[in-house]
């Protein structure tokens, strides 16, 4: 009796998902052939036959075209990022493919960023960085007192 057809999984990298990464990820994964394609879309497009997965494919990229090239075989697509909507086109919605997303693992980074950024805003540091005399720059505003809403508790929002 013969062994199953290995999965076929193609890795995009990144400049956060490098060739040297992914080969340490992907070392000694059993009955699964990776395929890593640059971030291109026509590295992509030129390697995406016969997919079982891919993953970190960019939003831009992602359309109906490649899905119909990859073909039946496809079950799978993560996007590492949190927003998706770009990749809920009607060949993906209307089809039985599971899509998965790094919206729990991003999450706190990324609101960590945005208070960074309120932050930012509220002592006027886009106009320091820029050059401007600290005579020209307007007093901080002070965030105490003040409220804040969180619309949406995703992984972001939590």
């Amino acid at each position: 009796m013969s062994s199953p057809a290995p999965l076929r999984i193609m890795l995009v990298l990144s400049r956060g998902l490098t060739r040297e990464q992914a080969s340490h990820i992907t070392a000694g994964v059993k009955n699964v052939e990776f395929v890593f394609a640059e971030d291109t879309a026509e590295d992509i497009t030129a390697k995406a036959d016969a997919l079982d997965a891919i993953i970190n494919c960019p939003r831009d990229i992602f359309t109906a075209e490649l899905l119909l090239r990859i073909g039946a075989r496809l079950k799978w697509v993560h996007s590492g990022g949190a927003g998706i909507e770009a990749f809920l086109i009607p060949e993906l919605v209307d089809s039985d493919i599971v899509f998965t997303n790094g919206k729990i693992i991003q999450g706190p980074e990324v609101s960590d960023h945005a208070v960074m950024l309120v932050l930012a805003l509220m002592r006027h540091l886009h106009l320091l960085l820029r050059g401007a005399p600290a005579s020209e720059v307007p007093r901080p505003i002070e965030l105490y007192g003040k409220t804040a809403a969180v619309i949406g508790l995703g992984g972001i929002g939590l």
